[in-house]
Order: C-alpha cells, then sequence, then structure tokens
C-alpha cells in the first residue's frame, strides 16, 4: 500500500526485519534470566529447609550467607561465633589456623577434604556431641563475585523427626513402628528399646519384624542402613506432610 494512503515505508520493514533476530534473542534471554531466578530462588529455599547448615565465607572469614541450620548451630556452639561478621574461633590459636585456611582455600580449587586442617570440632553449650564443621573450596566457574569458601556445619546427634514422618509415607509405619525405627536408628537394642519405652521385649521384637516386612529388609543393619538414606527434613517440615498416625502407644496390638 503507498504510503500516501497510509501504507508502511519499506526501509522501516526492512529494518525491522533486520532487527528481528535481535529481538528474538532478546525474547530467549529474558526467558532464560526468568528461569534461573526462579530456580535460584528454589535452591534458596532448598538451602532454608536443610538441616545441615551451610555458609559462604569470603577470603577474609566474611559470613556471606548463611542457612538457618547454620544460625541455629552457631547460636548453640560455645567455641564458634560470629563476631562483626567475621567466623572465628574463640581459641586465639585455633582461630589464627582457621583464618589461614579459609584464606588458602579461598585461593585453590583443591579439595578440602583432602586437607586435614580443613575439618574441625565445634563444641556445644548443652555438652551433647560435637558439631562438625568443614571447609571446601568453591569449583572453579562459581557464580560468585569473589573468592569464597564453602562451610558445612552439621550435627550428628540430632535425631530428625522428620526422617520418620518420610519413612510412615513411603512404607506405611504405623507411630510405634516409628518409635522403635527410631531407637534402631539411634543404636539401640530391642532390651534397650523395651526398657525406654517400658514394654515388653516380645512386643519390640514383633515390631521389628514388621519392620523388616514393610521395608523389605532382614537384619537391624539393613534396617539403619535404609533409614539413613531417607531425605533428611526438620520436624517443623515433617509437620506440614499431614501424616495420619494412629494415637496409641506402644502396644503389641499396635
Amino acid at each position: 500500500m503507498p504510503r500516501s494512503e497510509g501504507g508502511v515505508d519499506p526501509t522501516i520493514v526492512e529494518q525491522m526485519l533486520q532487527l528481528r533476530p535481535h529481538i528474538e534473542r532478546a525474547i530467549r534471554l529474558g526467558q532464560q534470566l526468568h528461569f534461573k531466578m526462579a530456580l535460584n530462588e528454589v535452591l534458596c529455599h532448598c538451602l532454608a529447609c536443610w538441616d545441615i547448615g551451610i555458609a559462604l565465607l569470603d577470603v577474609d572469614a566474611v559470613v556471606q550467607f548463611a542457612n538457618p541450620a547454620f544460625e541455629r548451630m552457631l547460636n548453640q556452639s560455645s567455641n564458634l561465633r560470629c563476631h562483626d561478621q567475621h567466623l572465628q574461633f574463640r581459641e586465639s590459636s585455633l582461630n589464627s589456623r582457621f583464618k589461614t585456611t579459609v584464606s588458602k582455600l579461598a585461593r585453590t580449587e583443591r579439595a578440602a577434604l583432602l586437607d586435614e586442617s580443613a575439618a574441625y570440632l565445634v563444641a556445644r553449650r548443652d555438652g551433647n556431641m560435637f558439631y562438625q564443621l568443614v571447609l571446601m573450596s568453591l569449583p572453579k566457574g562459581a557464580a560468585i563475585d569473589t573468592q569464597g569458601v564453602l562451610v558445612m556445619l552439621s550435627d550428628p546427634s540430632y535425631q530428625l523427626e522428620g526422617r520418620m514422618e518420610i519413612a510412615g509415607r513411603l512404607y506405611g509405619f504405623t507411630r510405634s513402628e516409628k518409635q522403635v525405627a527410631e531407637r534402631i536408628l539411634a543404636g539401640q537394642t530391642p532390651n534397650d528399646i523395651a526398657l525406654s519405652l517400658t514394654v515388653a521385649r516380645s512386643t519390640v521384637v514383633s515390631h521389628l519384624k514388621k519392620l523388616f516386612r514393610k521395608t523389605g529388609t532382614n537384619r537391624q543393619a539393613d534396617l539403619t542402613r535404609l533409614l539413613l538414606h531417607l531425605p533428611a527434613i526438620s520436624s517443623e517440615q515433617a509437620a506440614r506432610l499431614g501424616v495420619v498416625e494412629d494415637e496409641k502407644g506402644l502396644d503389641s496390638g499396635d
């Protein structure tokens, strides 16, 4: 259509056609950015839900990020603290070695587990088993603006109630079976379990046989191994699962 009749200048059409690949590329980049932003939110949510403490330190041991589990354990520690945003041990000589290790790992790509000084025991205020702290160098190409170190802080004595909730959903454990499974996971024998729950040993053995049948295992060692490989979630998140439990105590009729 001629321009005098409201048509588009052919030159403009040609320019638009030349811009089309760039516009399409901009749309694709926008979609990729949106996906990465959504993925980042999901990953942050996963870290917030994890019961292993995760933190990111810069080369000077300044905390750049810490998930809730890390902050919880740090608050319960008697010899590790965050002072002026610096993660540090209260004992000076230990802290000096810690700072040196952080600085070294921040500048290398070597796996921290090859270095004994990259693992530390962290004392607790309640006197229970030590927390375990491990430093790891970040992999090459990590998308951060500065050199850094990944910190993992775990509690070996923390019994995850949520683990039994997951087991209940997967294998149909009753409340009593979960009580027995929890104690098996803690290393107790049937005699120990019977004493702690004030029931007959035969009742515990009966529930243990049901656990073996439901999980396809034959020994306590196999059952323990299976339970240890279940997802580790907090008791707060377990409550959101909406697991329906029987309200009976541990008895032979459960």
